[in-house]
């Protein structure tokens, strides 16, 4: 006979009968999580040879599940996580809080900080969009996933590799939340990176770096510093904000640069060549505390002056390196595509060019591989094709 149960709206479950004929079963129905539904739940008890038995058994069970249906007992809250029915984004909130206390405790960089408070902040922007603010955590699955990661993409114009790090992020947050117990599954699991297009390098030749010179050494002599630390040393302007004077010995002509602040994760010493010795010494540093970072926000202005970037006890915010960058390459009428880590790009090729070992710009430029570094090989040895067509040996 076909099922004919009618459920009232405000029934969380239907208690437990045995069903006799050539299978045996005990049914019940209770409110499916997931759907907020009632759903059948059926449990075989055809094992006992004995019908009399079986029946005893049977009617045993029936009186357990009844006992403990009606003191709120459900059987699909079982297969969920243990803390599955908190709203979303009160689990954002609760991982932002631990995020500040990992920032005391393990000294994270701030800026990190602020990265994991902009990827929540959208995610809430989103659900406050889509209306689903009030979405308890185990319902937002793959295919809310998908809607989401489809929303910024489209919302924020997205690059690849930006689209990547949203991904990545959630990816981390997720998986948190499955390691503290809110969720089972991971909704970004089978959500691929995109493809990135290679990146573009452009060297900065040396004409042109001896206009930026040129300019810099009257009016921001300190940026001009910076500008040849990434040319020089390979450090990263992000990197470079993190430095501290402690952390330079001029008389080995080394710099330190903590895995803490790498973006690699790894200490590393970058060598300070001859050429740069003269200017790092003309910012006399030694006069300064050594706790002091190397580049500080001296002065809160919009005003990007050499003041900005002497030493100090605040960290520089990286930024401010780009804002003097962009300044100076409108002034000079720069092509767009030359911007601050071009110089970094260009001082690996230069390197190379000056025939210093791949191995040895790998270590210095912190790169994971020499794979990365070969790259710039072909940018270095622009005659190396006619070479190759014109001198290599017979067989």
């Amino acid at each position: 006979m076909p099922n004919t149960q009618v459920f009232h709206p405000l029934i969380d479950y239907v208690p437990a009968k045995l069903t006799e004929g050539k299978e045996w079963f005990i049914s019940f129905y209770a409110i499916n999580p997931l759907t907020n539904k009632l759903k059948r739940k059926r449990i075989k008890c055809n094992r006992v040879d004995s019908i009399v038995e079986r029946r005893k058994q049977a009617n045993k069970m029936i009186t357990k599940i009844n006992h403990n249906l009606a003191n709120g007992w459900n059987p699909f809250h079982e297969q969920t996580a243990a803390k599955s029915f908190v709203k979303l984004v009160d689990v954002m909130d609760i991982y932002i809080r631990n995020k500040k206390i990992e920032l005391g405790k393990n000294n994270f960089r701030s800026d990190s900080f602020r990265s994991y408070s902009s990827y929540i902040n959208t995610f809430k922007k989103y659900l406050e969009v889509t209306k689903n603010s009030d979405i308890l955590i185990f319902k937002f699955a793959r295919q809310e996933a998908i809607n989401f990661m489809n929303w910024v993409s489209n919302e924020k114009k997205l690059s690849d590799r930006t689209y990547n790090n949203y991904r990545g992020f959630f990816r981390t947050f997720f998986n948190w939340c499955k390691d503290n117990l809110y969720i089972t599954e991971n909704p970004l699991d089978g959500i691929k990176k995109r493809k990135r297009k290679q990146k573009t390098r452009v060297f900065i030749p040396l004409e042109f770096r001896q206009k930026i010179y040129d300019y810099l050494v009257d009016k921001n002599f300190e940026f001009l510093v910076v500008c040849q630390l990434v040319f020089h040393t390979l450090i990263r302007p992000k990197e470079i904000s993190y430095l501290k004077i402690s952390y330079i010995d001029l008389d080995k002509q080394t710099i330190f640069i903590p895995g803490s602040v790498a973006k690699n994760g790894n200490d590393r010493l970058a060598t300070i060549p001859d050429v740069l010795l003269p200017l790092l010494k003309k910012l006399n540093i030694e006069r300064y505390n050594k706790d002091l970072y190397l580049f500080s926000d001296n002065i809160k202005s919009a005003i990007i002056s050499s003041e900005n970037f002497k030493p100090g006890k605040e960290r520089i915010n990286p930024r401010r390196f780009s804002t003097a960058w962009e300044r100076m390459r409108t002034e000079l009428k720069l092509q767009k595509e030359m911007q601050l880590y071009s110089l970094r790009d260009s001082g690996i090729i230069e390197k190379l060019r000056d025939g210093i070992s791949p191995e040895i710009v790998m270590q210095l430029a912190d790169h994971s591989s020499l794979e990365i570094t070969s790259i710039y090989i072909k940018h270095a040895t622009k005659e190396g094709i006619e070479q190759i067509k014109k001198k290599c040996s017979a067989f």
